[in-house]
């Protein structure tokens, strides 16, 4: 028996040996491949993964040789040792810390060996016991005793290894080269960008930054951090409000302590010749807070606001200059207007003076408009304003305007009226007004001899079509198709501003906002010309007017009474006061002499701090006005903040009566009208009005 015992335990030892030196062999060589692929791949050089498994099998080597020169006792113990090292070992470097120690052991107490690979965890199998069966290299007491059974069973195994190896491999070469094109590509983004990226930790250190930066602050990699640190914003370009520091780095700095998710702008610098836009917003940049910064050049937006802001002061100072234009044209015009109507001139060259002066006045109030009106358009503020007007009554006004230029040539003008033409429709009774004047004028001055005609006609589609033709000299095809494209370019340097161009041109842009198509031309060259547009007469634009009437007269239903008056009662309203509140004498002026002439009294104040303290001192008085009749432009108080501060007075219960303030200015734009009605105005008239619309108005409020 102990003989028997002593065979096993050789047979043992030499096959655990042998086994042993195999599994070592088998372990180290795919280690040592690995250390050297893992050399070519430092990203994915890990220590770990492969000292503890060849350390392992340096020391089963070295504990096979001591085990074959001990007794029997101390060989079991070491085997017991090796076996239970070595699945340590196999458990950390394939990170499974369970499945091993099992298998080692069933190994011991089964007679059953196994040779351990990573490709066991690798491949997911590491929980069936049936998957380490495949790798096992013998049993201990079957058949294959032999060491060439041995070697197969290992050469089998390793195969099996490299199979799996070589996949995980390709895969990771697969993902490598994924990813390195995934880099490659952001790397191109990044660096095309047109703006710079700067990515600043909250340390204060770049972390990353574009090519596109450097070429924007003229810089190196080295210099990076010092200019930023250096820059100061352009004067008066400093956007942000964090500090009064003009120090970019100021900025950056407070953004870095005071992380938000929001954008910010933080202003201009000045790099050579070029203006930087900086902006900033707090990140998450590899698990830590960070700033990213974007720099642009901002020399194209810096010229176009130039360029804006030039625009604008033109605009600016052509509306001006209309303004101040109208105001003593009206006062031409006023005055022109009554001597003609209220003194009688035996002197017919005087008559004949007087009307070509006021003909002339209005004409040049036409071109007053279609210059505003072109200022309006450039700054995109001109708005059409639809009320109900008398269709017939503006065509009757626009002839007798040119009547006397028309007549000087011989010149007959002729108007046809569709009867089927409504006696009112709701457009824009001034826009109308200008465009057909325009149109008028034009035919005028290239006509020499026969007559102008102009002509209105519904279509059933409930359009109104206005033509207007001349028998002038006519234009060729060519011609006649350069000024239509003309008309509908958006520049205007085709105008020739000694003819009409610019009236047509401003005409067109009118049409289109009341709901045409433009302006339409034919002509037979040296026989007729015919401008023709067409606007719509539809029922919404009648609802429109019915929800317009009905909203303006919720602001003034309390106050507002019916419009037909009885010669009594008027009479007996005549007499309560009305205050005129202007800077102008010359309005001044006119006011007066249409107020005399109805026999209304009034006061007058000369800007709006003035009209108030009269309308408080009255009020006291318990002589209250009842209308006011406010200009809005004026030095000291203007028109607005008077009427704010007479309303709050009125809320207040300082003025025991209201007065209604009718606005009268001669800006016309939607945001002067808005300004109106917002401080608490109930009506408005534009400058110059006729004597007419202006007194309607005051009986209106009296």
């Amino acid at each position: 028996m102990d003989k028997l015992r002593d065979l096993w335990w050789k047979e043992e030892i030499e096959i655990s040996y042998k086994s042993l030196i195999i599994n070592s062999i088998v372990g180290i060589f795919p280690t040592a491949l690995r250390v050297i692929k893992e050399i070519f791949v430092p990203a994915n050089f890990h220590w770990t993964d492969f000292l503890p498994f060849a350390l392992s099998n340096v020391f089963v080597w070295i504990l096979t040789i001591l085990a074959s020169k001990l007794n029997s006792s101390m060989k079991l113990c070491i085997l017991l040792l090796m076996a239970e090292f070595y699945s340590i070992s196999m458990s950390l470097y394939s990170r499974n810390y369970i499945y091993y120690p099992f298998f080692e052991m069933l190994s011991f107490f089964l007679r059953v060996q196994f040779t351990f690979s990573v490709i066991t965890t690798k491949i997911g199998f590491c929980c069936s016991i049936l998957t380490h069966m495949i790798v096992w290299h013998y049993w201990l007491y079957a058949d294959f005793k032999k060491f060439v059974y041995h070697t197969i069973i290992f050469i089998f195994s390793c195969g099996v290894y490299w199979v799996h190896t070589s996949k995980v491999s390709f895969e990771h070469f697969s993902y490598r080269n994924q990813l390195e094109s995934t880099t490659n590509r952001l790397n191109t983004i990044t660096q095309s960008l047109f703006d710079g990226i700067i990515i600043i930790s909250v340390s204060g250190e770049i972390d990353f930054f574009n090519e596109k930066s450097l070429q924007l602050l003229n810089t190196n990699e080295e210099n990076l951090k010092k200019i930023i640190c250096k820059t100061q914003y352009t004067i008066n370009k400093k956007i942000s409000d964090f500090n009064t520091s003009n120090s970019l780095w100021d900025d950056i700095s407070y953004l870095l302590a005071n992380s938000n998710n929001q954008e910010y702008t933080l202003g201009i610098t000045t790099s050579g010749c070029d203006s930087l836009e900086w902006k900033a917003r707090n990140i998450t940049w590899e698990d830590h807070s960070a700033l990213f910064v974007s720099i642009r050049n901002a020399n194209h937006i810096i010229m176009l606001e130039e360029d804006i802001a030039k625009e604008n002061v033109k605009n600016l100072i052509l509306r001006s200059a209309s303004h101040e234009l109208k105001t003593p044209l009206n006062s031409i015009i006023h005055f022109t207007n009554e001597l003609l109507e209220n003194f009688h001139f035996n002197d017919e060259n005087i008559k004949k003076i007087l009307t070509i002066i006021s003909v002339s006045s209005k004409l040049m109030l036409s071109l007053i408009n279609d210059l505003l009106d072109y200022s309006k358009i450039l700054a995109g503020e001109l708005k059409i304003s639809k009320t109900y007007c008398d269709i017939r009554s503006i065509v009757a006004n626009v002839c007798n305007l040119i009547h006397l230029q028309a007549e000087r040539k011989g010149i007959s003008v002729v108007s046809r009226i569709d009867p089927s033409l409504p006696a009112e429709i709701f457009t824009d009774q001034m826009r109308l007004s200008q465009v057909l004047l325009n149109l008028l004028t034009n035919a005028v001055r290239h006509t020499l001899k026969g007559k102008i005609e102009i002509s209105l006609v519904m279509t059933h589609k409930n359009h109104l079509k206005i033509y207007v033709e001349d028998s002038g000299i006519g234009m060729e095809k060519p011609a006649l198709e350069n000024l239509l494209a003309s008309l509908n370019s958006i520049a205007i340097q085709w105008v020739n501003l000694q003819g009409n161009g610019f009236g047509l041109y401003i005409s067109n842009l009118l049409i289109k906002l009341l709901g045409g198509k433009g302006v339409q031309a034919k002509s037979v060259i040296g026989k007729c010309s015919i401008f023709y547009f067409q606007i719509n007469l539809n029922e919404n634009d009648s609802k429109n007017c019915i929800e317009f009437k009905m909203n303006h007269k919720e602001f003034n239903e309390d106050v507002v009474p019916e419009m037909s008056l009885s010669m009594k009662s008027f009479k007996e309203k005549r007499r309560r006061a009305v205050l005129i509140v202007d800077d102008t004498e010359f309005n001044l002026e006119i006011l007066e002499s249409i107020l005399k002439k109805y026999q209304i009294s009034y006061a007058e104040a000369r800007n709006g701090q003035i009209a108030v303290n009269k309308v408080v001192e009255q009020d006291s008085l318990d002589m209250g006005f009842k209308v006011i009749i406010m200009d809005c432009s004026m030095p000291v108080m203007n028109g607005w903040e008077a009427s704010r501060l007479i309303n709050h007075y009125f809320k207040e219960n300082k003025i025991k009566n209201l007065p209604n303030i009718i606005g009268y200015s001669a800006y016309n734009s939607d945001e002067d009208r808005k300004l109106c009605y917002e401080s608490g105005m109930v009506e408005f008239l534009h400058k110059p009005c006729s004597s007419e619309e202006l007194i309607k108005t005051v009986i209106k409020y009296l």
